[in-house]
């Protein structure tokens, strides 16, 4: 019987082959991740020669590694390595701004957001159109230029949360009162992408109860007459009705000074531009007012109709104390007129003069310049049929003032006339729109200045 013996030598070689093939499973069970295979059990030899029991293999479960990657176009994060990668997570494209309004009579106020440029954003893009977890806007004013306030509706808790912050822009948010006027500003820093932010806006005003009564010379109640309260140099105006007594309540004003109206039927209106506010009733007292004739003509006597004769006090935007326009006569009555001197706004032709009426006057003439006419040619073939959707627009150049005028041009002419047009010098433009609703500009000529006398019309050339 043969016996076979295991020579030094060769048992080093095994040893060495088993542990390369130890440490290559190492490796591949770290960079893979996967569960290791079943080890076999390996004999370790004795200085005998023989064979001992092998132990158990380690325990070599795999480190899991997990690379976080925000995509660079749609903010998505995801999972590039792992055994159960977890769903994408976008970060949003606006910002969340919660506004408090820290009042003891938070519902007394409203919220609002003011800005130069649209402080939103959806789908479309800037938009001043917030969204609100709870309420919605309560008006808005946005200026030709992008400069805007929109407020909200108030809430007992005075807490407004709006999820579709414009990222990166800096805007102002404040506290209403009842009639729009801001009582409290804060300026707010640009926001970031996915960002939510709690701005706090302290409210130290009371809101007080304007209360009072109308009364007429006689000391009778006027009903229904028209009690506002406005912001000097604003147009914004909010009122209220007297009742039978001639009682009224105005809520919810915090402003300390404002401009005080009151009219009613067949009485001159009433106006105190310093009125300050407080909570002692007060009472207002309306004159019966006058009829004043008013005429307006050239120079060289020539009436002139189609005149706008607007009065009212200086900074004072609404309501009017009196309006009247002339007829083919270049004359209008104004009725219910104060007594007192009163400024007079003169419209005509996109110019506006200026007038005074004296007080206890009956009869103002007015005397405003000469005008002449531009006569528009505009050469080149037009294409296409349908409404018009070409219209000439003059323009005033400083140092002339005034506004703006217009007029279309039929598919069938080839000139316009400008018949109303004061000294001065004027752009002409010509601009093409896809249709007469004006919804979009395709394109715009300019011709050079012209000049106005009142010696000779003027004259100008366009090219389609």
């Amino acid at each position: 019987m043969q016996r076979h013996t295991i020579h030094s030598k060769s048992l080093a070689g095994w040893v060495a082959l088993v542990a390369a093939i130890v440490a290559l499973l190492l490796l591949f069970v770290i960079q893979s991740g996967a569960a290791p295979p079943e080890l076999p059990a390996f004999a370790e030899t004795t200085s005998q020669g023989g064979f001992a029991a092998a132990d158990s293999a380690p325990d070599l479960t795999p480190i899991e590694r997990v690379a976080v990657v925000i995509g660079p176009e749609n903010g998505a994060v995801e999972d590039a390595q792992g055994d159960a990668p977890s769903p994408p997570r976008r970060v949003p494209n606006a910002a969340t701004l919660e506004l408090r309004i820290l009042s003891g009579n938070s519902d007394s106020w409203f919220a609002a957001v003011l800005a130069d440029q649209p402080a939103f954003v959806d789908d479309s893009g800037p938009t001043w159109s917030a969204t609100l977890e709870t309420g919605g806007p309560r008006s808005f004013n946005v200026d030709e230029s992008g400069k805007g306030i929109v407020a909200f509706t108030g809430n007992a808790v005075g807490i407004y949360t709006f999820t579709n912050v414009r990222p990166g822009i800096e805007f102002q948010v404040a506290a209403l009162d009842e009639f729009d006027l801001p009582i409290a500003r804060q300026t707010v820093g640009p926001l970031f992408r996915g960002e939510r932010r709690v701005v706090g806006l302290v409210v130290g005003s009371t809101p007080i109860e304007v209360r009072g009564r109308v009364l007429s010379q006689t000391g009778e109640p006027i009903a229904g007459a028209v009690v506002s309260l406005s912001e000097l140099g604003h147009a914004k105006v909010q009122g209220r009705l007297t009742d039978g007594e001639g009682r009224f309540v105005l809520p919810c004003v915090g402003a300390n000074k404002l401009v005080l109206t009151v009219a009613a039927p067949g009485f001159a209106p009433l106006f105190d531009t310093r009125f300050e506010v407080n909570a002692d009733p007060t009472e207002l007292v309306l004159e019966r007012g006058r009829s004043v004739r008013i005429e307006v003509a050239t120079p060289n006597f020539k009436p002139v109709s189609g005149v706008s004769i607007i009065g009212r006090p200086p900074g004072v935007v609404l309501p009017y104390a009196a309006y009247g326009r002339t007829d083919e006569n270049g004359r209008c009555t104004l009725d219910n007129v104060p007594t007192a001197e009163l400024p007079l706004e003169v419209r005509v032709a996109g110019r506006t003069f200026r007038s005074t009426l004296r007080a206890g006057a009956s009869v103002h003439r007015i005397v405003i310049p000469a005008w002449q006419s531009i006569r528009v040619r505009v050469i080149g073939s037009r294409r296409g049929d349908g409404p018009p959707t070409e219209r000439v627009e003059l323009r005033p150049v400083p140092p002339s003032d005034g506004d703006s005028q217009s007029t279309w041009i039929a598919p069938s002419a080839d000139r316009v006339n400008f018949e109303r047009v004061f000294p001065g010098r004027y752009e002409v433009v010509l601009e093409r729109y896809e249709d007469a609703k004006m919804t979009k500009l395709l394109w715009t000529r300019a011709s050079s200045v012209v000049e106005v006398t009142e010696a000779a019309p003027g004259e100008a050339v366009l090219f389609r």
